[in-house]
């Protein structure tokens, strides 16, 4: 029995199972014989990569929290603060 939605019938691997097979005995076959294949490499220096990377997810971060702020009303005048602290 073949039960498929038409309306994926054209998005990649959803026309058959092959496809979807074929990247996991891939997947299986890397995740097996990798460690064998790097042994003997010497290991690869990337802290300064890492540094740049932390930096760049900071101030996307940042960047987003300014934009839901901004764009919602989470202001801080609108808070606890102006309705229960300031006006005692």
């Amino acid at each position: 029995m073949y039960v498929a939605d038409p309306r994926v019938a054209d998005w990649p691997l959803m026309a058959s199972p092959g496809p979807v097979v074929t990247i996991f005995l891939l997947y299986l076959a890397t995740v097996r014989q990798g460690p064998r294949l790097i042994e003997g490499q010497k290991a690869v220096e990337i802290s300064s990569l890492v540094v740049v990377y932390n930096a760049v997810l900071v101030i996307m971060s940042a960047y987003m929290c300014y934009e839901v702020r901004k764009d919602t009303d989470l202001h801080f005048e609108n808070t606890y603060y102006r309705y229960y602290i300031k006006e005692s």
